[in-house]
């Protein structure tokens, strides 16, 4: 039975792969591997962004078919183990969404407030790390170390005016443009 399944092996018609084949080879397994270790690291974290956004849409969905609608103040979604991993909120400074690690931890906060929209990423150790948003008529970008002091600061006036900022540890200007004399 055997016999019907494989063809028999002629070993005149077997042959090895030269030595750059075998590197090519070698280089084309390794960069695969690679792709694949990192599209593993990203995976937790886009499922848990599509958990979010699915238990969202099934939510509004159940509501609708039923002609329904479901009121509340905070949605707060929670792993398998208990841990809050996304809490969606409204409160006296207005809307927020949060995005938690499999800690627990703070790490993508966006808020709608009445002074306008704010995007925040936190580090690992919860510690602001990039502030993205607009107050009134200037937006803004703020970079921060790793223990949440900002170093960096750019922004549009409402006038349209530009401006950036590299600060140093005590936040004391370092540069500046428009350029206007820096004390140290």
């Amino acid at each position: 039975m055997a016999e019907l399944l494989a063809p028999p092996l002629d070993e005149t018609e077997v042959s090895t792969p030269s030595q750059e084949e075998e590197v090519r080879i070698e280089a084309r397994l390794r960069q695969l591997e690679r792709r694949f270790e990192t599209s593993q690291r990203s995976l937790p974290r886009a499922a848990a962004c599509g958990f979010v956004l699915l238990s969202m849409f099934v939510l509004i969905a159940a509501n609708q078919a039923a002609g329904r609608v479901t009121e509340t103040e905070a949605l707060v979604i929670r792993d398998q183990t208990g841990t809050v991993r996304a809490q969606l909120g409204v409160g006296e400074e207005g809307a927020a969404l949060g995005l938690f690690d499999e800690r627990g931890f703070l790490r993508i906060r966006l808020a709608a407030s009445p002074e306008g929209p704010i995007l925040n990423l936190f580090s690992s150790d919860g510690n602001p790390r990039i502030v993205v948003g607009e107050r009134g008529e200037s937006a803004f970008v703020i970079l921060r170390d790793v223990d949440g002091a900002p170093r960096a600061a750019m922004a549009i006036q409402a006038d349209g005016t530009p401006s950036l900022y590299l600060l140093d540890e005590t936040m004391a200007p370092l540069w500046r443009q428009p350029a206007e004399s820096v004390q140290r």
